[in-house]
């Protein structure tokens, strides 16, 4: 599980994630298993970051499909490994 005061970090922004990377150099952000769906990480420090990710499975929202509301379906372990590899090769090229 990811580390929810690195959490909190990434959700001030590139900039301040990235002032507070610089303070704390030795440290190993870890976001596995975190959703980062739709967080803009350009130019985001993720160098040594933990970013693994678990497998998932389908998880009931409020509302869910007994109730015939929507189901959310929370990705599958190769589709979001292969997001957060892609989105730190693009971040690295940058």
């Amino acid at each position: 599980m990811a580390n929810d005061d690195h959490i909190a970090q990434l959700e001030k922004g590139v900039a301040a994630w990235n002032a507070w990377r610089a303070e704390a150099d030795l440290l190993r952000p870890d976001l596995s298993d975190a959703y980062l769906s739709g967080v803009n990480l350009r130019g985001a420090s993720l160098s040594r970051a933990i970013l693994r990710c678990e497998p998932q499975r389908r998880v009931p929202q409020q509302g869910g499909p007994q109730q015939g509301g929507p189901q959310r379906v929370a990705p599958q372990r190769g589709e979001a490994k292969q997001s957060l590899q892609l989105a730190s090769q693009f971040l690295q090229a940058a």
